[in-house]
């Protein structure tokens, strides 16, 4: 029977320990266990150090931190942290103003390293992917991802009906394709943009459905990049498979740079972080094909 209880807890169960006169220990209430009180105070002691020494260490490492955030923020003021070497001298009379934030994996680190080469983002990316593999594998790799896509709008407008789940929505792409196909004014400068509309909107529906996708960079931006890149199929005169692949090695750059740098995730970052990068992806993904810079 108890006749002192401590605040001490047991080291097996963290259960109560009581100190029982008999013995002169110290006894769990729960699993059983029986310590000596020199052993219990040895055990707290060392239990307490170990935590003064970690509450120092996080101390001593916010303190670095702080200090280190410091010292970026004065080079960055004083522009001692940012490098104009490697810029194209096509900026002109300008170039000396102009500074470049030379950083791991960021855009201004590409754009260097395209202006100190003279390649283009897809070269870049083809020359770091050949590490990993041959130009055949790559080019038939990228194209495979084409056809996926191309598959997935085909799907997406031939296919009518209501969208599985509760709310019975019903698929729109058929519909607005043969509209298109029928009463579209050519004429109208935005009947190209009703056209993208229809590809995005056919990846939408069939992402909807379950049906197989590619994720450009997600699940829920999924119809952009395959949208852009259908428009530069049906309106770029001299579009081919090639284009498709420098399209799609540039926009995984982009892609890359949000990744690394940023986010992807709508989970994450919200809607706009899957759209935002997505429209990222093919718009430096269709500059690329129509000889943008």
């Amino acid at each position: 029977m108890a006749t002192q209880v401590t605040n001490y807890q047991c080291p097996a169960c963290t259960g109560p320990l009581h100190f029982v006169g008999e013995s002169g220990r110290l006894e769990c209430d729960y699993c059983g266990s029986s310590f000596d009180i020199a052993e219990i105070e040895a055990f707290y002691a060392e239990k307490e150090a170990k935590a003064a020494e970690a509450a120092q260490k996080r101390e001593e490492t916010e303190a670095a931190q702080k200090s280190a955030e410091a010292e970026e923020q004065k080079a960055a003021a004083d522009g001692s942290d940012w490098d104009a070497s490697g810029l194209s001298e096509d900026w002109g009379a300008d170039a000396g103003s102009i500074k470049a934030y030379c950083c791991p994996s960021c855009g201004a680190e590409l754009l260097a390293h395209t202006a100190r080469t003279g390649l283009p983002i897809s070269d870049l990316v083809l020359a770091n992917e050949r590490t990993w593999r041959g130009d055949a594998e790559i080019r038939a790799g990228l194209l495979h991802i084409w056809s996926v896509m191309r598959e997935c709008v085909e799907r997406g407008i031939r296919t009518t009906g209501v969208l599985p789940g509760g709310l019975k929505v019903r698929r729109r792409a058929n519909e607005l394709h043969r509209r298109l196909q029928t009463d579209a004014d050519e004429s109208d400068s935005l009947h190209a943009m009703e056209w993208v509309t229809l590809f995005a909107l056919a990846v939408n529906e069939e992402n909807a459905a379950g049906g197989r996708v590619v994720t450009a960079p997600t699940n829920g931006a999924a119809g952009i990049v395959p949208a852009v890149l259908h428009y530069g199929q049906k309106f770029l005169p001299t579009f081919s498979d090639d284009d498709a692949v420098r399209f799609l090695l540039t926009a995984g750059a982009i892609g890359l740079l949000f990744k690394e740098n940023a986010s992807i995730s709508g989970a994450e970052v919200g809607c706009q972080g899957e759209v935002g990068s997505a429209c990222s992806m093919a718009a430096a993904g269709l500059a690329e094909i129509i000889g943008g810079t």
